[in-house]
Formats: C-alpha cells, structure tokens, sequence
C-alpha cells in the first residue's frame, strides 16, 4: 500500500530527513520517500497505518500532519 501524507515545519533537507527516519520506524513501513518541494512524505506500507502512528511518529519534532 502507498500514502501520501502532507507533512508542515519541513524547511530543509535534515528536515526530509528527519521525518524519512521518524516515519520509517513505524510498523509496516517499508519505505518512505519525501519531497520537500511539496512537502509531502510518501510511505509504502506492508500494512494499513493510521495517521495517529504518522503523528506519534512525528512527536516531539517540529513537524506536522497536515489534515
């Protein structure tokens, strides 16, 4: 399964970083690919993921799911 999630405060490329390492611990997940230009992180899964493990994930950063 692929999603595509908007992801706010990205500003930089540590920034897509971060949130490809945050994401990519998720459980299930099996790739995440961000594009800064659009802010949006794509995250191949081998399971359904809900956005409240995206947001736990993203905790305690400055990043954000956008709804």
């Amino acid at each position: 399964m692929t999603h595509t999630y908007h992801i706010n405060g990205m500003a930089c490329a540590a920034c897509a970083s971060t949130v490809e390492q945050r994401l990519g611990k998720v459980s299930g997940v099996q790739q995440v690919h961000v594009n800064l230009a659009k802010k949006e992180a794509v995250v191949t899964t081998d399971r359904e993921i809900t956005a409240e493990q995206v947001k736990e994930a993203l905790n305690g950063t400055n990043y954000q799911l956008m709804a």
